[in-house]
Parts: structure tokens; C-alpha cells; sequence
């Protein structure tokens, strides 16, 4: 049923639109007669063309009598709608789209130019349809929109009604500043939420975004703002920048993924499942990310973490292009007067890779099982660095590690492509050191627990000299590291003793070789 007019408004008493074969009684209205209108069979789908120049206003019930069937409302001169709502139909559709119908005349698209949905402090409860459908240039949230499945769609695009397919269109009348707007009183409640925006650079602001049985999409060409948002199962958002507020909220109970160019997140982040941002530059300040299983944090240009607490089972932070820093700074006290600091806690494998430096300053990293830190530049991490089981850390630059302590219950294994100086390090199993240059290493002493290998340990100097600063006594006797390799060009300052468990050492030094006085021998020779 194809219906135009040159001015269509809803009053707070409402209207009906009859779709009745036989007499039949109106919520609104009362009993009323047949559709004269009709020969037998109603119309499952009925369109309101608004052809005038003037904008709808919705303010009261809108009640289709009969048998059910969908309203599409479109008006490219806006619609606005102040407590309106819907009776006796599944599907609701508002827009400032034209209606465009194939050769059988049947609905094929809506061609959205320009025009404005606007929701009004009384908002629009539509819980009792099964779809709510927004197609306009803009929309503006005042007030509350409530549904079980909505889809909003903004810009200037010819939509396929069936398919659901967005081709852009030419504009018509002037560009709007935002694509859509959440007032301080507005926001969005459904089952699921599907929103779109192709307005080229234009921002989305939105919060107060629940689905309370399913998932949230967003897709924007343009900036998107968030403030709180949670979603039942997921949540996805693409935008080309995306920012989070001060203080906002953002919760999936299963999994949540942003991408964007540009990430700058004040708030907080929680997931049930897997947390996944991948963008250019990434900017976490002064908040907390939380995900029931694997984090994921990819940016291919920088990385860059203030105050913020992060935390899941696997977590793996990448910059393909860029530094990765996590810090504290600023005006981060408690109220205790203590500072508080960034905290990065993986209860599994924490893995940190990036294609320049690494700096991890300011930062309490709680225990993981495995710990892996690999920068082309330069690795800083923080004074005390432990993991249950292994850690590896590899830098194409320098790594210095003075006044630092690295503990792990099986391995510890310092790759550098430059110098290497080694502070506190304890390795429950086995200890490589390989260095391009030189070695240098506060001592290796079973009793100061400085450097310490219970099984085995290897120092590989490629082109430097390895340096032991104190000179205590090498212990690698048995039961601390029977196993004892040493690959040096050049030992500096001498080595007093070496205690070996047994005669599995092997040194090989091409430049300078100190004596070495070789403990006593034990009882078994």
C-alpha cells in the first residue's frame, strides 16, 4: 500500500491506519469498518510518502489495524519523533530516503539524499516490533530508542531494501556537521544494534549503547566517540578515529574489536573472551583493559600505555612501525599518597614485539607463566621482571639491565644486537647471554644470587669483551650449572675462579685469556 501526501503529523491522540478486510475493533479508535479500499486482501507492507516540503512530527501512537503489516514512514524533509510509537506491526521503518520500486511495483530501495530523524526527550519505544530501521542523512538522540532488533543507517546512499547493500550517492542540500548525536538524555537500548555511517569524516557520538541479548556493530567513515557501551555477546566497532571518554565504560560479555586509524581510549574496556584493537596509533590514558582470555593491542605506528591497567590470560602488544611505551606519569597518586603505576598482568604469555624500542618504565608487570619482550632498538624494562617459567628478552640495540632483576623459573635467554649489561638475573634452568659486543655482568655468584644457572649457562660475545665487574667467585658447581660455555673474543679484568661440577666446560676466547684458578677438586676427582 503506497501511500503519498503532502503533509504527514501524528498528534499525541494517534492514528490508525486501517488495514481491516472486514469490521473489526481499534485500540485507538474503537470499532471500525472495512478498508473500502481493499478487494479481500490487505497489505502486508504499507509506505507513507511524505511528497511536500514540510518535516513529520510524530507525537502520539501510529496503529495499523487488521491484519499486521510493516510502516515505512520516509519524509526527505525529516521526521521527528516526540513519544511516538507503534500498534499491530512487526517492522518499522523510518527515513528521509525516497521510496524507489522495481518493474512489478514492488519496494526495492530507498535513495537517502539529506533529511534528519530526530528523537525527542520522550524518545520512541518500539520493543514491541520485531525490527526498527533508521535511514536518514542524520539522527539525533535526545531521548531514549528502544527496540529488540535496530539498524540505523546515515548518509547519502541508495539502500536495497531486501539485500540490505549501501551505495553511495551524490548529496543533496548542505554537508551536516555530525552523522549522529547522543544527548545528555538520549541513547539506545535493543536486543542488537547494527549501525553504519558512510558520511565522509563526520563524527558519531554516541552513548548510553546497550544490547541486552546480542551483539553491537558500528561501522563509521568518520571519527566515533563512545561513551558507555555494552553489548550481551560482542561488540565491533570500525571508525576512522575512534575515542573513548573520560570515565567511560565499554563491556562485551564475549568478545570486543575495535579498529581504527587512530585509538584513544580514557575509559574502560572489558571482555568475557578476547579484547582486539588493531590501528595506526594507539593511546591508552589513565584506564583499565580487562579480557576474560586474550588481549591483543596492534598498532602500526606507535603504542603508547599511561596509567593504565591492563589484564587478561594471553596478551600480546605489537608496533610494526613505531616505539611501544607503557608508563606512569603525571598526577597519579592514590588517596593513600602512594603513586600509582601502569600494570600489565598476563596469567599465561605476555609477549611485547616491536619494530623499534621498547620502554617499559614505570610499569609493575605481575608474574606470567612466560614473558617474551623483542624491540629492534632498545629494550627498558622496569626493575623487576619475573615469570613462572621463561623469559626471553631480544633487542637489535643495546640492553641494559644495571640495578634491574630478571627471576624465572626455568629459562632466561638476553639477545642483544649491540652491548649486553647484565644486572640481578635468576634462571631456575638454563642462562644464554649473547651479545654483538660487549658483555658486561655484575657478577655470577650462586651466594649473592646475582647471575645464577642451575643447569647450565652460555655467554656468546660476537665481537666485544665480556666484563665481570665484582670479582667474586664464578659458583657453577654441581647442582647450580654443570654445564659452563663461554664464546668471547676477549675477557676483561680476569676471572679469580670458576667451580665447575664437572669437565663439560668449554671456553673459547681469541684475544686476551686470564688465568683461571680452577677450584679444588671434589671427592670424585
Amino acid at each position: 500500500s503506497h501511500n503519498r501526501y503532502q503533509a504527514l503529523n501524528v498528534g499525541t491522540s494517534g492514528l490508525v491506519l486501517n488495514n481491516a478486510t472486514q469490521d473489526t475493533q481499534s485500540l485507538l479508535a474503537g470499532k471500525i469498518g472495512a478498508n473500502l479500499n481493499f478487494t479481500g486482501q490487505p497489505a502486508e507492507l504499507i509506505i507513507h510518502e511524505v511528497v511536500g516540503t514540510m518535516a513529520s512530527n510524530l507525537q502520539g501512537l501510529l496503529e495499523v489495524v487488521g491484519q499486521k503489516a510493516a510502516v515505512f514512514i520516509t519524509n526527505p524533509n525529516g521526521i521527528t519523533c516526540q513519544g511516538c510509537g507503534f500498534i499491530n506491526t512487526p517492522a518499522v521503518t523510518l527515513s528521509t530516503g525516497k521510496p524507489v520500486f522495481d518493474k512489478a511495483g514492488a519496494l526495492a530501495a530507498l535513495e537517502v539524499k539529506k533529511g534528519a530523524i530526530t528523537l525527542g526527550e520522550k524518545g520512541l519505544d518500539a520493543t514491541a516490533q520485531d525490527s526498527v530501521d533508521i535511514l536518514s542523512r542524520t539522527t539525533q538522540l535526545n531521548g531514549k530508542l528502544q527496540a529488540k532488533n535496530l539498524t540505523l543507517t546515515q548518509g547519502a546512499n541508495q539502500i536495497d531494501v531486501k539485500r540490505g547493500i549501501l551505495v553511495p550517492m551524490a548529496e543533496d542540500g548542505d554537508t551536516p556537521w555530525e552523522a549522529m548525536e547522543t544527548g545528555s538524555l538520549g541513547g539506545m537500548s535493543a536486543n542488537k544494534i547494527r549501525l553504519v555511517s558512510t558520511e565522509p569524516g563526520k563524527a558519531v557520538n554516541l552513548t548510553h549503547l546497550t544490547a541486552t541479548q546480542g551483539d553491537i556493530s558500528l561501522t563509521a567513515d568518520g571519527k566515533v566517540t563512545l561513551g558507555d557501551v555494552q553489548a550481551k555477546t560482542d561488540i565491533t566497532v570500525n571508525g576512522k578515529d575512534i575515542d573513548m571518554a573520560k570515565q567511560s565504560h565499554m563491556q562485551a560479555g564475549q568478545s570486543l574489536i575495535l579498529t581504527t586509524g587512530t585509538l584513544r581510549g580514557q575509559g574502560e574496556i572489558r571482555a568475557g573472551n578476547d579484547v582486539t584493537v588493531k590501528t595506526s596509533y594507539l593511546s591508552l590514558y589513565g584506564g583499565k583493559l580487562k579480557a576474560g582470555n586474550q588481549v591483543l593491542l596492534q598498532a602500526e605506528k606507535s603504542l603508547t600505555v599511561r596509567d593504565t591497567d591492563i589484564s587478561g590470560h594471553d596478551m600480546t602488544l605489537i608496533s610494526r612501525g613505531g616505539d611501544i611505551s607503557v608508563s606512569s606519569g603525571g598526577d597519579n597518586s592514590t588517596a593513600a599518597g602512594t603513586r600509582a603505576l601502569s600494570t600489565i598482568s598476563a596469567v599465561n604469555t605476555l609477549r611485547i614485539l616491536s619494530e623499534q624500542g621498547i620502554s617499559l618504565s614505570d610499569t609493575l608487570i605481575n608474574r606470567a607463566k612466560n614473558i617474551f619482550l623483542a624491540g629492534n632498538r632498545w629494550v627498558d624494562t622496569n626493575p623487576h621482571l619475573a615469570a613462572d617459567e621463561n623469559i626471553e628478552l631480544h633487542a637489535g640495540a643495546g640492553i641494559n639491565l644495571k640495578g634491574l632483576s630478571l627471576t624465572a623459573g626455568k629459562d632466561i635467554t638476553l639477545t642483544s644486537g649491540d652491548s649486553l649489561d647484565v644486572g640481578n638475573v635468576t634462571a631456575g634452568n638454563n642462562l644464554t647471554l649473547i651479545a654483538r659486543r660487549n658483555i658486561t655482568e655484575t657478577a655470577l655468584s650462586a651466594a649473592g644470587a646475582t647471575v645464577v644457572a642451575p643447569n647450565s649457562a652460555a655467554l656468546h660475545s660476537a665481537g666485544g669483551q665480556y666484563t665481570p665487574v665484582t670479582s667474586a667467585l664464578i659458583d657453577l658447581a654441581f647442582g647450580h650449572a654443570p654445564q659452563l660455555t663461554l664464546t668471547i673474543p676477549d675477557i676483561a679484568g680476569g676471572i679469580p675462579g670458576i667451580q665447575l661440577a664437572d669437565k663439560r666446560a668449554q671456553i673459547a676466547v681469541r684475544n686476551n685469556l686470564p688465568v683461571i684458578q680452577i677450584a679444588a677438586p671434589n671427592s670424585q676427582g
